[in-house]
């Protein structure tokens, strides 16, 4: 699954053994959903986010769902990687960072609500950080590769999807 703003790769399945099948190789870490994401300030050159997650709705938002930090036995485990692929610094709006990301699990604003724990939000997120800037209206995440076993000829796939031009024209 992907938010709604995500761009790139989303894979369906067509019937039920086909999704138990996919849904074991995400548990097995064969699976292997790759992010590129354009954040805010300047996180460290490579790193592992393990910061447990849980929902929560807030009135002021519309009760829009959003994520905070677990803490109750309704928390989740989330792993995110991530490693920095350029630095755009002295910008004269600020300091920008390309990042790719990998999820070994894959909740909800996972990579969103990772980064800005972090203090490096997504360009564009209105929820975890400053909303649309530097002209592009929406979270800055595109699901960039797709890596996995076919569910039933059990050959290796990889689905690759190309940058959108918003966010190949920030990039530029």
């Amino acid at each position: 699954r992907l938010d709604k703003e995500t761009s790139g790769i989303l894979v369906i399945a067509k019937n039920s053994v086909t999704a138990e099948r996919m849904i074991k190789q995400r548990q097995r870490g064969i699976l292997i959903k790759e992010y590129y994401a354009l954040v805010k300030g300047n996180p460290p050159e490579e790193g592992i986010l393990e910061i447990p997650m849980e929902e929560m709705r807030d009135a002021r938002d519309g009760d829009k769902l959003k994520m905070k930090v677990g803490q109750s036995e309704n928390a989740k485990t989330a792993k995110t990687f991530f490693q920095v692929v350029k630095r755009f610094e002295k910008f004269s709006l600020g300091n920008y960072t390309y990042i790719e990301c990998e999820l070994e699990t894959g909740r909800t604003h996972q990579i969103r609500f990772h980064m800005a724990s972090i203090g490096c939000p997504l360009l564009g997120d209105s929820f975890y950080g400053d909303g649309p800037e530097l002209g592009i209206s929406r979270t800055a995440l595109h699901a960039q590769q797709l890596t996995f076993t076919h569910p039933f000829c059990e050959k290796v796939m990889r689905i690759e999807s190309e940058m959108p031009k918003d966010l190949s024209f920030l990039l530029r």
